[in-house]
């Protein structure tokens, strides 16, 4: 099964963030999972929010469109947050 994981750069802190260390951990492999991960935020002025945002949305339909994941999980807060995940691509 192959899984696209989207949710805050590592370098973030909060709850969010550690979920997604513990998933990236895991070793999936072993359990027939292939799962590639893009953050979408990381904490920085406005400015790069906005490019950092706009790298990973090139990056998450390059990999819809040529890896087509079974799965795209979302780590999702409130605000914009959910706005930024919510976006159609």
């Amino acid at each position: 099964m192959k899984v696209l994981m989207l949710g805050n750069d590592p370098s973030v802190k909060g709850g969010i963030t550690s979920v997604i260390s513990q998933l990236l951990a895991h070793d999936s492999n072993s359990e027939g999972i292939d799962m590639k991960f893009i953050p979408t935020y990381v904490e920085t002025n406005n400015v790069r929010k906005i490019l950092f945002f706009a790298k990973a949305l090139r990056r998450i339909n390059k990999e819809l469109k040529t890896d087509k994941p079974d799965v795209v999980h979302m780590h999702m807060s409130y605000k914009g947050s959910f706005t930024r995940k919510v976006f159609p691509t």
